[in-house]
């Protein structure tokens, strides 16, 4: 069974989040961009653990979730449970906890 979560962040950089991400993961995210998602950062560890890290407003789409207070959403699909919030430099907050 697989747990997915969505955290939001009020910090503002996306590249420090990014690498703090990268570290804190082991992994590398690489940088997408999308008209529905924004430029956002995607990747995967071998333990099968899933990153995607975005803005939650986009030009043109809205907010990805109604708290505006957020500036980036983290996903995260795993098949362990997620402690990010504890783990990193930076401020989370849990959003949404789902097992698939």
């Amino acid at each position: 069974m697989k747990n997915y979560y969505i955290y939001g962040t009020k910090e503002i950089n996306f590249n420090s989040l990014q690498e703090d991400l990268a570290l804190l993961f082991k992994c590398t995210l690489n940088e997408h961009d999308s008209s529905w998602w924004g430029i956002y950062a995607k990747g995967a560890t071998k333990e099968n653990l899933n990153i995607k890290l975005y803005p939650n407003f986009v030009e043109g789409e809205g907010h990805h979730v109604e708290n505006k207070n957020f500036n980036y959403l983290l996903e995260i699909i795993s098949t362990e449970t997620s402690n990010i919030a504890s783990n990193s430099k930076y401020s989370y907050q849990l959003i949404s906890h789902k097992k698939l």
